[in-house]
């Protein structure tokens, strides 16, 4: 009689065991807290233009107030000086503890939890791994364990490994279409962001991790153009190639034409 022996990749089981273990505390999160279908749906940004701005160098002295009556998504420190945005976007879970016990402020010449408080978007946070719990300003959501981009905002977004990237996947799963890039240099040529925040960072090492983050985004751009999303690229000088790039001025004075027309 013949005897069969399985052999189990001991790695493979076990980080599958680590991954759901972490997906369930982060589900657990996010029930936890508020939620940002609370506050917004799949169609909330239906078919209309959003404005997602990162933290490139290349915004460093940009007028906001230029996109105060246009759909936007500010990344991490954005609502410092655009209070207008519609959404403030993050994947750091650190972010608003820093923002509350003056961290933040150390390395700024503005109070940042006072501009915390004066903005008058909807705070957005990723659904972080551990079971955090975030005050009521704070809505999460969700992320998905897969590199799947979603259309459904109560089924989770894409993070990737950078708030550039789930902005990217937030906007395209609250409908909106086209997206326009602002910041998205991935390249750093005096400072790593158009911030004071990171006085001290390495431009060489980091520079070297903007080259990963470009990665992921060329990876994600066929499965945008496929889900007929136009995403525009706003600065001419980025590194990131694999979305089409537009003009700022034309794009905001097409919007004007357009509201005259109607």
């Amino acid at each position: 009689m013949t005897k069969h022996v399985h052999y189990y990749n001991v790695d493979v089981i076990d980080r599958s065991y680590r991954n759901a273990t972490t997906m369930n505390r982060s589900n657990r999160c996010y029930e936890m807290n508020q939620k940002i279908t609370e506050r917004l749906s799949s169609n909330s940004f239906l078919n209309k233009r959003c404005f997602i701005l990162a933290g490139g160098e290349s915004l460093k002295g940009f007028n906001y107030g230029k996109l105060s009556n246009d759909l936007s998504i500010g990344i991490n420190k954005v609502f410092q000086y655009f209070p207008d945005a519609t959404i403030n976007y993050s994947m750091d879970q650190d972010l608003y503890d820093k923002i509350r016990d003056g961290r933040l402020s150390e390395h700024s010449k503005i109070d940042v939890f006072q501009k915390w408080k004066e903005f008058k978007g909807i705070r957005v946070f990723l659904c972080p791994l551990t079971t955090k719990k975030f005050e009521n300003d704070v809505y999460l959501v969700r992320r998905t364990n897969s590199d799947i981009i979603s259309r459904d905002v109560d089924y989770g977004i894409y993070p990737g490994r950078n708030s550039a990237i789930g902005a990217l996947t937030l906007a395209i799963a609250l409908g909106a279409n086209p997206i326009y890039l602002l910041g998205y240099d991935m390249h750093a040529k005096n400072q790593s962001h158009w911030h004071d925040g990171y006085p001290n960072r390495d431009l060489e090492q980091f520079n070297k991790k903007l080259q990963n983050y470009k990665k992921e985004f060329e990876a994600l751009a066929p499965m945008i153009e496929e889900m007929g999303v136009a995403v525009y690229n706003l600065n001419p000088e980025s590194s990131l190639k694999c979305f089409d790039f537009a003009n700022i001025d034309v794009v905001l004075k097409e919007k004007i034409h357009e509201e005259t027309v109607v």
